[in-house]
């Protein structure tokens, strides 16, 4: 029973490591990258997904510039 207990308790480990860091390194490839934000606004964006292209990931990046800076408050404000 304890070996039992030590196999189920050590594949769980084996998994809970394992598996992220697969789906992290082997899934997927990057399809493109879309500016969503410009001028202030943001706009809307329609990207044409194909069957191929599942399962799909999205990463959002984002990037603050530097002159949106509150004075009083000395840090960057994003909106």
């Amino acid at each position: 029973m304890r070996f039992l207990f030590l196999l189920i308790l050590l594949a769980g480990t084996g998994i809970g490591v394992v598996y992220p860091w697969a789906m992290t390194n082997f899934s997927g490839h990057e399809i493109g990258t879309w500016r969503v934000y410009e001028q202030g606004r943001f706009r809307p964006v329609t990207v044409p997904l194909s069957g191929r292209d599942a399962p799909v990931r999205v990463l959002v990046d984002l990037t603050a510039r530097t002159e949106r800076i509150v004075v009083s408050q000395e840090r960057t404000v994003l909106t």
